[in-house]
């Protein structure tokens, strides 16, 4: 008898700016025969309309995510220090992919895309002949991340220790020293916004 095979497609998440390179990188994937939905962050300090005005010419579902408290959150207490424009960007790019993943795992898709040019085959500023072709070196995702080490740290700064590198954390309890942690299930390395689990002592039994 014949069987049927039926292929999956990967859906995903790609960080649209508005720019040429998130742009791209939706092509790319469409190309390589994924679903792709676009995300992108507003606050009071920059707005969605330049990835509005892309979406609606690549015809891309389009998720909005209001990232006012995290930003306000990132310039009180950067961990990785200020940008020269006392702007904390590297904080901010990593807390975004944090909350594409939380999005991404809400939705039950498979990756998220930050769609950034990485390189390209001939430099800046080089002169070349009209209709020669330049191949783009685009990013299709985040690399994996360390995982901190947060047992025999209590609940509030493992939270924020895991939260700060990127990742989303779930709590559960159990048996020992009341708010320590006790265990947690992911450990090495893990792609930003994965969710971690950590035991927390709820205290000694009687």
């Amino acid at each position: 008898m014949d069987t049927e095979k039926y292929t999956k497609k990967a859906r995903g998440l790609s960080l649209l700016s508005g720019g040429l390179d998130s742009q791209l990188a939706v092509c790319v994937l469409r190309a390589a025969g994924a679903e792709v939905e676009g995300v992108t962050f507003e606050t009071p300090f920059f707005s969605a309309a330049a990835a509005k005005k892309a979406a609606a010419a690549l015809d891309l579902p389009l998720h909005i995510v209001d990232f006012t408290d995290d930003e306000l959150a990132l310039v009180e207490n950067p961990p990785h220090g200020f940008g020269g424009a006392m702007n904390p960007c590297i904080d901010c790019h990593a807390k975004m992919i944090a909350r594409a993943g939380e999005l991404m795992a809400r939705l039950g898709y498979d990756f998220v895309a930050t769609g950034e040019v990485m390189g390209q085959s001939i430099s800046a500023g080089t002169s070349v002949a009209a209709g020669t072709t330049i191949t783009l070196k685009i990013s299709l995702g985040a690399e994996d991340v360390a995982v901190p080490n947060v047992v025999g740290m209590g609940q509030s700064k493992a939270s924020a220790t895991l939260k700060n590198a990127g990742f989303t954390v779930k709590v559960r309890y159990d048996v020992g020293p009341k708010g320590k942690v006790l265990d947690q299930d992911v450990t090495g390395t893990a792609k930003p916004g994965t969710a971690v689990t950590i035991t927390v002592g709820e205290g000694e039994d009687e």
